[in-house]
């Protein structure tokens, strides 16, 4: 039995708004768009940035295979990616031999278009998860640990909130609650290692997308 360690699956209010998505309270979406962008050396201030595996190629570094975490989420939320066309590219003053920046477009098996943008740069830090539709609009905020639901035909607004003593720690013990649920019960985990093949699929298609300046389908990059 196999769990891919996608913790964000496990953020209660990133369930809240999947669950918006399935009473399509947001109505019919007209896009999506992730923004995660983050200091690398900010991220481990007692170690030498340059040394550690995000700004190694060598080590399989770089923000889009480090900060994939999107990819697998708004599966999870939206379901297959179908078409991918990324730009990426090594833009700041940081010693690294990777990418550090990536501007990606998805296409959605629903036709559903969407965005996601990494970069190693950012300061202050921001990871937000938008999503517009016709009769709503949600954004997420990874640092408040909450959400901004506005309903369009109510015309107000509700604040998405995680349990009181909510703490960051709490998705990786929520992760490993349901792993040993899942051994317990024989039930395959919500996040089976088909989803990490996947995501990786995704991530090899941003690569390909940006070598060859056009679209590519994760699918037809074999795997899964």
């Amino acid at each position: 039995l196999v769990q891919v360690g996608f913790q964000f699956r496990f953020h209660p209010v990133l369930g809240a708004i999947k669950e918006l998505l399935a009473k399509e309270r947001l109505g019919r979406l007209v896009s999506v768009h992730v923004h995660w962008g983050e200091y690398l050396p900010a991220w481990h201030p007692w170690e030498d940035y340059r040394k550690g595996y995000s700004a190694r190629s060598d080590l399989g570094g770089g923000v889009v295979l480090t900060l994939c975490h999107p990819f697998d989420y708004l599966r999870w939320m939206l379901g297959e990616i179908e078409g991918v066309y990324a730009l990426t590219g090594h833009r700041s003053g940081l010693e690294l031999d990777t990418e550090d920046t990536a501007s990606v477009l998805l296409r959605f098996a629903s036709g559903l278009a969407g965005t996601v943008y990494l970069d190693y740069v950012e300061r202050p830090r921001q990871h937000t998860l938008t999503l517009i539709g016709d009769r709503g609009k949600v954004q997420w905020d990874n640092d408040t640990a909450t959400a901004l639901w506005y309903d369009a035909e109510e015309q107000s607004a509700h604040k998405i909130e995680p349990p009181v003593g909510f703490d960051r720690n709490d998705l990786f013990v929520g992760e490993i609650a349901h792993f040993m649920d899942s051994l317990s019960s024989g039930s395959q985990p919500s996040c089976r290692l088909e989803d990490g093949l996947r995501s990786l699929q995704i991530v090899e298609a941003v690569k390909e997308s940006n070598k060859l300046r056009r679209e590519v389908n994760p699918v037809e990059l074999g795997g899964v």
